[in-house]
Protein backbone atom coordinates (compact mmCIF):
# COMPACT_ATOMS: atom_id res chain seq x y z
CA UNK A 1 0.00 0.00 0.00
CA UNK A 2 0.87 3.41 -1.01
CA UNK A 3 2.20 6.24 1.21
CA UNK A 4 -0.82 8.19 0.55
CA UNK A 5 -3.57 5.87 0.99
CA UNK A 6 -2.44 4.57 4.73
CA UNK A 7 -2.60 8.36 5.61
CA UNK A 8 -6.08 8.42 3.66
CA UNK A 9 -6.84 5.04 5.79
CA UNK A 10 -5.92 6.34 9.29
CA UNK A 11 -7.54 10.26 8.75
CA UNK A 12 -10.58 8.03 8.51
CA UNK A 13 -9.85 5.65 11.27
CA UNK A 14 -8.70 8.05 14.00
CA UNK A 15 -12.24 9.54 14.81
CA UNK A 16 -13.60 6.64 15.95
CA UNK A 17 -11.06 5.92 18.35
CA UNK A 18 -11.12 6.46 21.94
CA UNK A 19 -9.01 9.25 22.81
CA UNK A 20 -5.65 9.37 24.35
CA UNK A 21 -6.08 10.02 27.46
CA UNK A 22 -3.39 10.83 30.94
CA UNK A 23 -6.86 11.02 32.88
CA UNK A 24 -6.22 9.50 36.38
CA UNK A 25 -8.88 8.83 39.10
CA UNK A 26 -9.09 12.05 41.68
CA UNK A 27 -9.74 11.17 45.05
CA UNK A 28 -10.59 12.65 48.59
CA UNK A 29 -11.70 9.66 50.23
CA UNK A 30 -10.28 9.11 53.75
CA UNK A 31 -8.91 12.17 54.37
CA UNK A 32 -10.71 15.25 56.17
CA UNK A 33 -11.32 17.10 53.05
CA UNK A 34 -14.44 19.33 52.97
CA UNK A 35 -16.94 20.54 50.17
CA UNK A 36 -18.41 23.62 50.23
CA UNK A 37 -20.08 26.84 48.06
CA UNK A 38 -19.45 30.35 48.39
CA UNK A 39 -21.43 33.49 48.01
CA UNK A 40 -21.27 36.98 49.63
CA UNK A 41 -24.08 39.27 50.44
CA UNK A 42 -23.56 42.13 47.71
CA UNK A 43 -23.93 39.32 45.00
CA UNK A 44 -27.06 37.78 46.77
CA UNK A 45 -28.44 40.12 49.03
CA UNK A 46 -32.30 41.53 48.35
CA UNK A 47 -32.92 45.16 50.23
CA UNK A 48 -29.53 45.85 50.32
CA UNK A 49 -28.93 49.33 49.90
CA UNK A 50 -25.01 49.65 49.64
CA UNK A 51 -22.06 51.57 48.22
CA UNK A 52 -22.19 49.24 44.74
CA UNK A 53 -26.20 49.83 44.33
CA UNK A 54 -25.43 53.44 44.00
CA UNK A 55 -22.90 52.95 41.89
CA UNK A 56 -24.59 50.63 39.28
CA UNK A 57 -27.50 53.60 39.45
CA UNK A 58 -25.34 55.86 38.60
CA UNK A 59 -24.00 53.66 35.44
CA UNK A 60 -20.91 52.27 36.93
CA UNK A 61 -21.92 48.91 36.13
CA UNK A 62 -22.30 46.91 33.20
CA UNK A 63 -24.76 44.79 31.92
CA UNK A 64 -27.12 45.85 35.04
CA UNK A 65 -30.17 47.92 33.92
CA UNK A 66 -30.96 46.43 31.35
CA UNK A 67 -31.30 42.80 33.04
CA UNK A 68 -34.64 41.90 34.82
CA UNK A 69 -35.18 42.96 38.30
CA UNK A 70 -31.83 43.85 38.63
CA UNK A 71 -32.18 45.78 42.49
CA UNK A 72 -33.81 41.97 43.58
CA UNK A 73 -30.17 40.15 43.60
CA UNK A 74 -31.02 36.59 44.54
CA UNK A 75 -33.28 37.52 47.65
CA UNK A 76 -31.00 36.06 50.18
CA UNK A 77 -32.40 38.26 52.75
CA UNK A 78 -36.30 37.90 52.31
CA UNK A 79 -36.18 33.70 51.36
CA UNK A 80 -32.80 32.71 52.24
CA UNK A 81 -34.35 29.43 52.08
CA UNK A 82 -34.91 28.61 48.42
CA UNK A 83 -30.51 29.16 47.99
CA UNK A 84 -30.06 26.64 51.94
CA UNK A 85 -32.40 24.18 50.38
CA UNK A 86 -30.70 23.83 46.99
CA UNK A 87 -27.35 24.19 49.25
CA UNK A 88 -28.31 21.39 51.11
CA UNK A 89 -29.38 19.10 47.83
CA UNK A 90 -25.97 19.60 46.59
CA UNK A 91 -24.57 17.98 50.15
CA UNK A 92 -22.30 20.12 51.01
CA UNK A 93 -21.22 20.42 54.49
CA UNK A 94 -19.95 24.41 54.49
CA UNK A 95 -21.17 27.28 53.07
CA UNK A 96 -19.66 30.24 52.76
CA UNK A 97 -21.40 33.54 53.08
CA UNK A 98 -21.06 37.48 54.47
CA UNK A 99 -22.27 40.19 57.21
CA UNK A 100 -22.78 42.96 55.19
CA UNK A 101 -21.41 45.99 56.61
CA UNK A 102 -23.41 48.61 55.22
CA UNK A 103 -26.64 46.60 56.68
CA UNK A 104 -25.50 46.40 59.97
CA UNK A 105 -23.85 49.94 59.90
CA UNK A 106 -26.19 51.89 57.88
CA UNK A 107 -24.78 55.42 59.47
CA UNK A 108 -21.52 56.68 59.80
CA UNK A 109 -20.39 56.16 63.08
CA UNK A 110 -19.83 58.18 66.30
CA UNK A 111 -16.29 57.82 65.80
CA UNK A 112 -16.46 59.96 62.85
CA UNK A 113 -18.46 62.42 64.72
CA UNK A 114 -22.01 61.93 63.18
CA UNK A 115 -24.31 64.15 63.53
CA UNK A 116 -28.04 64.50 64.91
CA UNK A 117 -29.28 63.55 61.36
CA UNK A 118 -28.72 60.07 61.52
CA UNK A 119 -28.61 57.77 64.62
CA UNK A 120 -25.27 56.57 65.74
CA UNK A 121 -22.71 54.20 67.30
CA UNK A 122 -19.22 52.50 67.22
CA UNK A 123 -20.36 49.39 66.13
CA UNK A 124 -23.82 47.57 64.89
CA UNK A 125 -26.59 50.29 64.44
CA UNK A 126 -29.31 47.97 62.94
CA UNK A 127 -30.46 45.52 65.82
CA UNK A 128 -33.44 44.55 63.36
CA UNK A 129 -30.40 43.00 61.18
CA UNK A 130 -28.91 41.49 63.72
CA UNK A 131 -31.89 39.15 64.35
CA UNK A 132 -32.12 38.26 60.89
CA UNK A 133 -28.74 37.47 60.72
CA UNK A 134 -29.09 35.04 63.11
CA UNK A 135 -31.81 33.27 61.66
CA UNK A 136 -30.14 32.72 58.60
CA UNK A 137 -27.21 31.72 60.52
CA UNK A 138 -29.66 28.85 62.53
CA UNK A 139 -30.97 28.02 58.86
CA UNK A 140 -27.87 26.99 57.31
CA UNK A 141 -27.16 25.25 60.96
CA UNK A 142 -30.14 23.55 60.77
CA UNK A 143 -29.63 22.01 57.27
CA UNK A 144 -26.33 19.94 58.82
CA UNK A 145 -24.12 22.85 57.01
CA UNK A 146 -21.39 25.09 58.92
CA UNK A 147 -21.36 28.68 57.97
CA UNK A 148 -18.25 30.32 57.25
CA UNK A 149 -18.79 34.32 57.48
CA UNK A 150 -16.63 37.12 55.96
CA UNK A 151 -16.85 40.11 57.28
CA UNK A 152 -15.78 42.21 54.23
CA UNK A 153 -16.29 40.86 51.07
CA UNK A 154 -15.81 44.21 48.82
CA UNK A 155 -19.11 45.92 49.40
CA UNK A 156 -18.51 49.00 51.83
CA UNK A 157 -21.07 51.40 53.29
CA UNK A 158 -21.84 54.47 51.32
CA UNK A 159 -20.26 56.55 53.79
CA UNK A 160 -17.37 54.76 54.82
CA UNK A 161 -16.93 55.43 50.34
CA UNK A 162 -17.31 58.93 51.18
CA UNK A 163 -14.63 59.31 53.43
CA UNK A 164 -11.93 57.40 51.58
CA UNK A 165 -12.40 54.04 51.92
CA UNK A 166 -9.43 51.95 53.12
CA UNK A 167 -6.97 54.29 52.87
CA UNK A 168 -8.46 56.32 55.88
CA UNK A 169 -7.63 54.85 59.28
CA UNK A 170 -10.82 56.56 60.56
CA UNK A 171 -12.65 53.91 58.50
CA UNK A 172 -10.73 51.21 59.52
CA UNK A 173 -11.27 51.71 63.20
CA UNK A 174 -15.02 51.91 62.55
CA UNK A 175 -14.61 48.44 60.53
CA UNK A 176 -12.73 46.58 63.67
CA UNK A 177 -15.47 48.00 65.93
CA UNK A 178 -17.96 46.75 63.42
CA UNK A 179 -16.27 43.74 63.58
CA UNK A 180 -16.09 43.41 67.63
CA UNK A 181 -19.46 43.64 67.40
CA UNK A 182 -20.06 41.11 65.27
CA UNK A 183 -18.28 38.52 66.82
CA UNK A 184 -20.09 39.46 69.72
CA UNK A 185 -23.65 38.55 68.35
CA UNK A 186 -22.99 35.95 66.26
CA UNK A 187 -19.52 33.99 68.16
CA UNK A 188 -22.18 31.27 68.98
CA UNK A 189 -23.25 30.29 65.70
CA UNK A 190 -19.56 30.46 63.68
CA UNK A 191 -16.42 28.87 63.79
CA UNK A 192 -14.92 30.16 61.26
CA UNK A 193 -13.89 33.77 60.42
CA UNK A 194 -12.95 35.04 57.28
CA UNK A 195 -11.87 38.79 58.21
CA UNK A 196 -11.04 39.83 54.32
CA UNK A 197 -12.35 39.10 50.63
CA UNK A 198 -9.50 39.90 48.29
CA UNK A 199 -7.91 42.81 49.97
CA UNK A 200 -5.16 43.58 46.96
CA UNK A 201 -8.33 43.32 44.41
CA UNK A 202 -10.31 45.69 45.87
CA UNK A 203 -7.66 47.90 46.38
CA UNK A 204 -6.69 47.71 43.19
CA UNK A 205 -10.07 48.58 41.15
CA UNK A 206 -11.04 50.68 43.34
CA UNK A 207 -7.69 52.99 44.99
CA UNK A 208 -6.21 52.45 41.44
CA UNK A 209 -8.10 51.51 38.55
CA UNK A 210 -11.15 53.54 39.70
CA UNK A 211 -13.59 50.47 38.25
CA UNK A 212 -15.12 49.92 41.50
CA UNK A 213 -16.96 52.27 43.89
CA UNK A 214 -16.52 55.55 44.00
CA UNK A 215 -15.42 54.70 40.26
CA UNK A 216 -13.46 57.94 38.70
CA UNK A 217 -10.03 58.22 36.93
CA UNK A 218 -7.54 55.86 36.84
CA UNK A 219 -5.63 56.48 40.05
CA UNK A 220 -1.80 54.99 39.23
CA UNK A 221 -0.26 57.39 41.37
CA UNK A 222 -2.10 55.23 43.78
CA UNK A 223 0.89 52.22 43.03
CA UNK A 224 3.68 54.60 44.24
CA UNK A 225 5.75 53.77 47.13
CA UNK A 226 8.47 55.58 48.34
CA UNK A 227 10.03 54.52 51.97
CA UNK A 228 9.68 57.41 54.47
CA UNK A 229 8.55 59.84 51.61
CA UNK A 230 5.06 59.01 49.73
CA UNK A 231 2.77 55.97 50.26
CA UNK A 232 -0.27 55.68 47.43
CA UNK A 233 -3.59 54.84 48.56
CA UNK A 234 -2.87 51.17 47.29
CA UNK A 235 -0.30 50.73 49.94
CA UNK A 236 -1.90 52.87 52.56
CA UNK A 237 -5.62 50.69 51.87
CA UNK A 238 -3.65 47.01 52.74
CA UNK A 239 -1.95 48.64 55.52
CA UNK A 240 -4.77 49.80 57.03
CA UNK A 241 -6.67 46.33 55.73
CA UNK A 242 -3.72 44.54 57.43
CA UNK A 243 -3.68 46.14 60.73
CA UNK A 244 -7.50 45.70 60.82
CA UNK A 245 -7.12 41.63 60.35
CA UNK A 246 -4.34 41.62 62.70
CA UNK A 247 -6.47 42.95 65.67
CA UNK A 248 -9.72 41.73 64.94
CA UNK A 249 -8.19 38.03 64.43
CA UNK A 250 -7.25 38.42 68.48
CA UNK A 251 -9.99 40.05 69.42
CA UNK A 252 -11.66 36.73 68.02
CA UNK A 253 -9.62 34.16 69.43
CA UNK A 254 -9.25 36.34 73.02
CA UNK A 255 -13.12 36.01 72.31
CA UNK A 256 -13.07 32.50 72.33
CA UNK A 257 -10.96 31.80 75.22
CA UNK A 258 -13.84 33.62 77.63
CA UNK A 259 -16.51 31.61 75.39
CA UNK A 260 -14.76 28.40 75.63
CA UNK A 261 -13.93 29.41 79.91
CA UNK A 262 -17.92 29.52 80.50
CA UNK A 263 -20.34 26.26 79.93
CA UNK A 264 -21.32 25.72 76.79
CA UNK A 265 -24.49 25.83 75.81
CA UNK A 266 -23.71 25.54 72.11
CA UNK A 267 -22.76 21.75 71.39
CA UNK A 268 -21.62 22.50 67.86
CA UNK A 269 -19.51 24.87 68.99
CA UNK A 270 -15.81 24.36 68.14
CA UNK A 271 -12.69 26.69 68.58
CA UNK A 272 -12.32 29.44 66.57
CA UNK A 273 -10.41 29.91 63.47
CA UNK A 274 -9.71 32.96 61.72
CA UNK A 275 -8.73 33.10 58.17
CA UNK A 276 -8.30 35.40 54.84
CA UNK A 277 -9.81 35.16 51.21
CA UNK A 278 -6.68 36.29 49.25
CA UNK A 279 -7.24 36.37 45.23
CA UNK A 280 -4.42 34.98 43.17
CA UNK A 281 -3.67 34.88 39.24
CA UNK A 282 -1.34 32.88 37.44
CA UNK A 283 0.33 35.45 35.92
CA UNK A 284 1.59 35.47 31.97
CA UNK A 285 2.80 37.73 29.35
CA UNK A 286 1.13 37.86 26.11
CA UNK A 287 4.54 37.63 24.76
CA UNK A 288 8.35 37.55 26.13
CA UNK A 289 8.00 41.18 25.59
CA UNK A 290 5.66 40.92 28.87
CA UNK A 291 7.04 39.03 31.28
CA UNK A 292 8.21 42.21 33.22
CA UNK A 293 5.00 42.93 33.33
CA UNK A 294 3.50 39.98 34.80
CA UNK A 295 6.13 39.92 36.87
CA UNK A 296 5.25 43.01 37.95
CA UNK A 297 1.42 41.99 38.65
CA UNK A 298 2.54 39.16 41.14
CA UNK A 299 4.97 41.83 43.09
CA UNK A 300 2.00 43.46 43.92
CA UNK A 301 -0.65 41.09 44.73
CA UNK A 302 1.19 37.85 45.51
CA UNK A 303 2.72 38.09 48.87
CA UNK A 304 2.13 41.58 49.75
CA UNK A 305 -0.89 41.35 51.65
CA UNK A 306 -0.21 37.51 53.54
CA UNK A 307 3.93 38.44 54.17
CA UNK A 308 1.87 41.33 56.76
CA UNK A 309 -0.27 38.81 58.59
CA UNK A 310 1.02 35.56 58.08
CA UNK A 311 1.50 35.19 61.78
CA UNK A 312 -1.93 35.97 62.45
CA UNK A 313 -3.38 33.23 60.30
CA UNK A 314 -5.31 29.58 61.37
CA UNK A 315 -5.69 28.92 57.68
CA UNK A 316 -5.10 30.96 54.42
CA UNK A 317 -8.00 30.91 51.58
CA UNK A 318 -7.02 31.04 48.33
CA UNK A 319 -9.42 32.17 45.30
CA UNK A 320 -8.15 31.27 41.86
CA UNK A 321 -10.09 31.34 38.80
CA UNK A 322 -7.35 30.99 36.17
CA UNK A 323 -4.52 32.91 34.60
CA UNK A 324 -4.12 36.66 33.93
CA UNK A 325 -2.53 37.39 30.25
CA UNK A 326 -0.72 40.36 30.70
CA UNK A 327 -0.08 42.66 28.17
CA UNK A 328 1.58 45.62 29.37
CA UNK A 329 0.04 47.02 31.91
CA UNK A 330 -3.68 45.44 31.30
CA UNK A 331 -5.06 42.13 29.99
CA UNK A 332 -5.02 40.70 26.41
CA UNK A 333 -6.83 37.69 24.41
CA UNK A 334 -4.25 35.09 22.79
CA UNK A 335 -4.99 32.49 20.79
CA UNK A 336 -3.58 29.90 23.11
CA UNK A 337 -5.62 29.98 25.59
CA UNK A 338 -9.29 29.51 26.64
CA UNK A 339 -11.75 31.87 28.18
CA UNK A 340 -14.34 32.39 30.60
CA UNK A 341 -17.06 34.78 29.93
CA UNK A 342 -15.18 36.93 32.39
CA UNK A 343 -11.80 36.79 30.82
CA UNK A 344 -9.81 34.83 32.69
CA UNK A 345 -7.41 32.13 31.11
CA UNK A 346 -8.53 28.94 31.65
CA UNK A 347 -5.14 27.08 33.65
CA UNK A 348 -5.92 24.24 36.12
CA UNK A 349 -2.11 23.34 37.23
CA UNK A 350 -1.95 27.39 38.00
CA UNK A 351 -4.02 26.59 41.03
CA UNK A 352 -1.67 23.62 42.47
CA UNK A 353 1.46 25.49 41.55
CA UNK A 354 0.01 28.43 43.82
CA UNK A 355 -0.71 26.08 47.18
CA UNK A 356 2.93 24.95 46.43
CA UNK A 357 4.44 28.38 46.50
CA UNK A 358 2.35 29.55 49.61
CA UNK A 359 3.37 26.35 51.57
CA UNK A 360 6.84 26.85 50.60
CA UNK A 361 7.02 30.51 52.09
CA UNK A 362 4.86 30.11 54.65
CA UNK A 363 5.63 26.37 56.07
CA UNK A 364 8.72 25.00 54.19
CA UNK A 365 10.76 28.13 54.48
CA UNK A 366 10.10 28.51 58.21
CA UNK A 367 11.32 24.80 59.15
CA UNK A 368 14.30 25.36 57.05
CA UNK A 369 15.29 28.36 58.99
CA UNK A 370 14.29 26.43 62.42
CA UNK A 371 11.68 28.28 63.21
CA UNK A 372 9.10 25.90 65.19
CA UNK A 373 5.53 27.23 64.07
CA UNK A 374 2.48 25.43 63.63
CA UNK A 375 1.45 24.56 60.01
CA UNK A 376 -0.38 26.99 58.07
CA UNK A 377 -3.58 25.14 56.63
CA UNK A 378 -4.87 26.14 52.97
CA UNK A 379 -8.58 26.38 51.50
CA UNK A 380 -9.41 27.36 47.94
CA UNK A 381 -11.74 29.54 49.32
CA UNK A 382 -13.47 30.48 45.79
CA UNK A 383 -13.14 28.64 43.12
CA UNK A 384 -15.60 28.66 39.27
CA UNK A 385 -15.96 29.68 35.80
CA UNK A 386 -18.78 32.03 34.14
CA UNK A 387 -19.91 29.99 31.58
CA UNK A 388 -23.70 30.44 30.80
CA UNK A 389 -23.57 27.76 28.05
CA UNK A 390 -22.31 25.20 30.89
CA UNK A 391 -19.45 23.72 28.13
CA UNK A 392 -16.62 24.29 29.86
CA UNK A 393 -17.60 24.51 33.43
CA UNK A 394 -17.30 20.85 34.28
CA UNK A 395 -14.19 19.76 32.79
CA UNK A 396 -13.26 23.08 34.45
CA UNK A 397 -14.44 21.61 37.97
CA UNK A 398 -12.70 18.36 37.59
CA UNK A 399 -9.00 19.31 36.49
CA UNK A 400 -9.10 22.03 39.51
CA UNK A 401 -9.86 19.26 41.99
CA UNK A 402 -7.30 17.31 40.03
CA UNK A 403 -4.93 20.30 40.26
CA UNK A 404 -5.76 20.44 44.20
CA UNK A 405 -5.22 16.35 45.01
CA UNK A 406 -1.78 17.74 43.09
CA UNK A 407 -0.92 20.04 45.65
CA UNK A 408 -1.98 17.46 48.51
CA UNK A 409 0.11 14.98 47.43
CA UNK A 410 3.01 17.06 47.19
CA UNK A 411 2.68 17.99 50.58
CA UNK A 412 0.25 20.65 50.68
CA UNK A 413 -2.22 20.92 53.72
CA UNK A 414 -5.22 21.58 51.92
CA UNK A 415 -8.21 21.12 54.10
CA UNK A 416 -11.50 22.10 51.48
CA UNK A 417 -12.48 23.24 48.07
CA UNK A 418 -15.37 25.91 48.23
CA UNK A 419 -17.16 26.42 44.43
CA UNK A 420 -17.94 29.93 43.43
CA UNK A 421 -21.53 29.70 42.82
CA UNK A 422 -24.37 27.61 43.43
CA UNK A 423 -26.70 30.67 41.66
CA UNK A 424 -25.97 32.98 38.84
CA UNK A 425 -25.63 36.72 40.63
CA UNK A 426 -24.30 40.01 40.13
CA UNK A 427 -20.88 39.59 39.49
CA UNK A 428 -19.45 43.42 41.05
CA UNK A 429 -18.98 45.96 37.36
CA UNK A 430 -19.64 43.25 34.78
CA UNK A 431 -23.35 43.10 36.33
CA UNK A 432 -25.55 40.00 35.33
CA UNK A 433 -23.60 39.40 32.16
CA UNK A 434 -21.21 36.66 33.29
CA UNK A 435 -23.12 33.45 34.57
CA UNK A 436 -21.06 31.29 37.47
CA UNK A 437 -23.91 29.17 39.21
CA UNK A 438 -24.50 25.64 38.88
CA UNK A 439 -28.09 26.88 38.83
CA UNK A 440 -29.74 28.79 36.45
CA UNK A 441 -31.37 31.67 37.52
CA UNK A 442 -34.71 33.08 35.84
CA UNK A 443 -35.52 36.48 36.55
CA UNK A 444 -38.27 36.95 34.80
CA UNK A 445 -39.73 33.73 36.73
CA UNK A 446 -39.59 35.11 40.29
CA UNK A 447 -35.90 33.87 40.21
CA UNK A 448 -36.79 30.52 39.72
CA UNK A 449 -33.49 27.68 39.61
CA UNK A 450 -32.54 25.62 37.12
CA UNK A 451 -30.16 23.22 37.94
CA UNK A 452 -27.26 23.00 35.34
CA UNK A 453 -25.92 19.66 34.35
CA UNK A 454 -22.71 20.81 36.26
CA UNK A 455 -24.92 21.07 39.19
CA UNK A 456 -25.34 17.46 39.53
CA UNK A 457 -21.87 16.77 38.37
CA UNK A 458 -20.84 18.08 41.66
CA UNK A 459 -23.18 16.76 43.95
CA UNK A 460 -21.96 13.20 42.99
CA UNK A 461 -18.26 14.29 43.61
CA UNK A 462 -19.31 15.75 46.93
CA UNK A 463 -21.41 12.33 47.47
CA UNK A 464 -18.65 10.31 46.39
CA UNK A 465 -15.66 12.38 47.35
CA UNK A 466 -13.75 10.78 44.21
CA UNK A 467 -13.85 11.37 40.61
CA UNK A 468 -13.15 8.76 37.94
CA UNK A 469 -10.84 9.04 34.95
CA UNK A 470 -13.93 8.16 33.03
CA UNK A 471 -15.25 11.09 34.30
CA UNK A 472 -12.89 13.28 33.83
CA UNK A 473 -12.58 11.96 30.09
CA UNK A 474 -16.75 12.11 29.54
CA UNK A 475 -16.06 16.17 30.71
CA UNK A 476 -13.50 16.64 28.52
CA UNK A 477 -14.80 14.99 25.12
CA UNK A 478 -17.90 17.26 25.98
CA UNK A 479 -15.69 20.82 25.78
CA UNK A 480 -14.18 19.26 23.04
CA UNK A 481 -17.15 18.51 20.83
CA UNK A 482 -18.48 22.03 20.91
CA UNK A 483 -14.76 23.36 19.66
CA UNK A 484 -15.43 26.27 17.43
CA UNK A 485 -18.69 27.08 18.11
CA UNK A 486 -19.24 30.59 19.53
CA UNK A 487 -19.82 31.58 22.88
CA UNK A 488 -21.02 34.87 24.54
CA UNK A 489 -17.53 36.42 26.36
CA UNK A 490 -18.55 39.28 28.49
CA UNK A 491 -15.07 41.67 28.54
CA UNK A 492 -14.65 43.56 25.49
CA UNK A 493 -11.28 42.65 23.32
CA UNK A 494 -9.06 44.61 25.25
CA UNK A 495 -9.49 42.02 27.78
CA UNK A 496 -10.46 44.96 30.07
CA UNK A 497 -13.52 46.48 30.06
CA UNK A 498 -16.88 45.02 30.93
CA UNK A 499 -19.92 44.80 28.55
CA UNK A 500 -23.72 45.82 28.67
CA UNK A 501 -24.64 42.92 26.32
CA UNK A 502 -22.19 39.56 25.41
CA UNK A 503 -20.12 39.25 22.27
CA UNK A 504 -20.03 36.50 20.07
CA UNK A 505 -17.71 36.70 18.33
CA UNK A 506 -15.23 34.01 20.07
CA UNK A 507 -15.26 30.45 19.85
CA UNK A 508 -15.04 27.47 22.12
CA UNK A 509 -11.34 26.49 20.93
CA UNK A 510 -10.66 23.18 22.22
CA UNK A 511 -7.25 23.67 23.55
CA UNK A 512 -6.18 21.31 25.87
CA UNK A 513 -5.84 22.90 29.48
CA UNK A 514 -5.98 19.65 31.10
CA UNK A 515 -3.89 19.52 34.54
CA UNK A 516 -1.36 17.11 34.10
CA UNK A 517 1.09 16.30 36.91
CA UNK A 518 4.15 16.58 34.94
CA UNK A 519 2.82 20.68 34.92
CA UNK A 520 4.15 21.37 38.32
CA UNK A 521 8.03 19.79 37.65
Amino acid sequence: MRMSAIVKLLLLVVPFLPAVTFAQTVSFKNIPFVFGLATAPAHSEDQLDDAWLEFARNGGVAAWKNADNPEQRLRFWSDPETELNWAQASGVKSLRIGLDWSRLVPHRPAIMQCGPEAPCADGIQDRSAVLRYRQILRMIRGRGIEPVVTLFHHSMPRWAVEKGGWSNPEVTESFVKFSEDAVREFGDLVDEWITFNEPTVYALLSDVAGMWPPGGKQRLGGLISVPLIVRGAYWLSLENMASAHNRIFDFIHAKDLFRASATNPFPHKKPARVGLAHNISYNNGASWMDWPSARYFDSISKYVFTDRIAGKLDFLGINYYGQEVVKGLGAAFVDRAEYSESGRGVFPAGLALLLIDYHERYNRQKVSRGKAVEELKFVVTENGISDSTDVLRGTYLVEHLAAVEAALQAGVPVEGYFFWTLSDNWEWADGYCPKFGLLEVDRLNELHRIPRPSFYLFRSIVHSREISAATRDRQWQFYLSQSGIPRPQCRAPNGKDPLDEPRFDMNFRGIDFRFRRDQLK
